[in-house]
């Protein structure tokens, strides 16, 4: 087995990404991603999801789409006693897959008795508002 440094000259990495001083790449916003060149017949990657909502799509050889979606040990999150007020937006149709864990994250904080409001969608993709589409999130 061969250990990769996240700062290898074969990886590479967009969006919101931070590589610590161990070498280790974390990931911090959907749609974020990374990719790497090898030759071989098998890769291993150490991944760790937070919130357990999230899922990776890996790409092998620029046309085959895995998607990996995390077997999480822990399975309860906790809300921070002092989170501040949550507002989330989403989309039903969001192509990052992203409205089920943002009804999700709503009701963790409303069954921990926090501020939350939740405004949700039924069309207007991933990062609505950022071009006009001839939809009511056009003016949301």
């Amino acid at each position: 087995m061969i250990l990769v440094d996240a700062q290898h000259k074969q990886t590479q990495y967009e969006g919101r990404i931070n590589i610590n001083n161990a070498g280790v790449a974390e990931i911090y916003w959907p749609g974020s991603s990374f990719k790497i060149k090898f030759k071989g017949t098998k890769l291993k990657a150490i991944l760790r999801d937070e919130w357990g909502q999230n899922y990776y799509n890996a790409i092998i050889d620029d046309h085959s789409i895995h998607v990996l979606k995390l077997d999480l040990t822990k399975k309860k999150q906790d809300i921070p006693p002092d989170a501040p007020p949550l507002f989330i937006c989403a989309a039903t149709d969001d192509q990052l897959g992203l409205a089920l864990p943002s009804s999700n994250l709503y009701n963790v904080s409303v069954t921990a008795k926090k501020e939350a409001e939740l405004h949700m969608y039924l069309k207007g993709g991933h990062g609505f508002g950022m071009r006009k589409q001839g939809l009511p999130t056009d003016n949301g």
